[in-house]
């Protein structure tokens, strides 16, 4: 398992990089995706993820949504499912709303979502 703290040891240096973490995006999500639960698959996923580790993966997330704005979406769109169905917790929302206001392609996707 990865640290809690690792999330935020690529999301901080990513946000300093901006676009230039574009090329990294794939390497990233490889690391992201298991912390975001599958739909099909949520009781796997609520036995596994303790809630520090999922703050992290939702502020990294934040992160990246800052660092490259719309280029963005096309990595983060699969999540948003997943995403939603997570706890809802304060760290949740405010990704949300950073997705919402700086990745303007997922929008509709969150609001359709809630």
């Amino acid at each position: 398992l990865v640290s809690p703290k690792a999330f935020l040891a690529i999301g901080q240096p990513a946000y300093s990089m901006q676009d230039g973490i574009i090329c990294y995006i794939d390497k990233i999500f490889t690391v992201i995706k298991p912390y975001i639960p599958n739909p099909l698959e949520l009781a796997k996923y609520r036995r596994s993820i303790n809630t520090q580790v999922e703050g992290n993966v939702l502020q990294l997330i934040s992160l990246l949504a800052k660092a490259t704005k719309d280029k963005f979406h096309i990595s983060i769109c699969d999540c948003i499912d997943g995403m939603l169905w997570m706890t809802l917790t304060k760290a949740l929302t405010d990704c949300l709303a950073v997705l919402h206001a700086n990745v303007p392609a997922v929008k509709n996707k969150i609001q359709d979502g809630l």
